[in-house]
């Protein structure tokens, strides 16, 4: 039995090509599916950090924002657009590490009335410059200037009747991490925005 490839079918097999080096990009839309290709292109002020393999091979590997020079990734800002937010960020949530310390407590402040919250990064990691967080769970993502500071003697955490208690900074756990203040809000526009587009 011998089958003959009709030109119809000869364009879905080619339609369905991409080439070497390009990269697939399936797109669904109202129930159809189309195969397309998107190049990734550096920008004015974002720039792809691209490894280069010693055979040649060659890959995208991140973006680079040349003003704020810090690698940088897309995620939802406050105002529910993408923005290409800063790869390494402090967190206000203490180390999993911490817990027995803490008493697993959610934040920690540096005043005995539980009002002027810490952030946090690792001591192994060069300082940030950012804080990342949010005001609820569910709320927008918010970024507030990072203030580095010394570890303090004291620190505080609201206990589960509300009250402020101190935690002792004497453990050597504390002194393997970064401790931030939280400086002024930064708005969603200091970062580069982009819009979702389907190819």
């Amino acid at each position: 039995m011998h089958y003959q490839l009709t030109p119809l079918l000869l364009f879905g097999l080619a339609a369905c090509y991409v080439g070497p080096g390009s990269s697939p990009l399936l797109v669904e839309d109202q129930g159809s599916a189309t195969m397309s290709t998107f190049e990734n292109k550096s920008g004015t002020r974002l720039r792809h950090r691209y490894a280069v393999g010693e055979d040649g091979a060659q890959v995208s590997i991140g973006l680079f924002d040349t003003k704020l020079s810090t690698e940088c990734v897309f995620a939802e800002g406050e105002d529910g657009k993408q923005h290409c937010m800063p790869l390494a960020m402090a967190s206000p949530t203490p180390p999993d590490f911490l817990n027995a310390i803490n008493g697993g407590a959610e934040a920690l402040y540096k005043d005995s009335a539980c009002s002027d919250r810490l952030a946090f990064s690792s001591l192994c990691q060069p300082a940030v410059h950012y804080i990342k967080f949010s005001d609820t769970c569910g709320s927008k993502t918010r970024i507030s200037r990072a203030i580095e500071i010394t570890l303090p003697q004291m620190l505080y955490a609201k206990t589960s009747n509300g009250a402020c208690s101190s935690v002792s900074t004497t453990y050597f756990a504390f002194k393997q991490i970064r401790f931030y203040s939280f400086g002024p809000s930064v708005p969603p526009e200091e970062f580069v925005a982009a819009t979702i587009m389907f190819h």
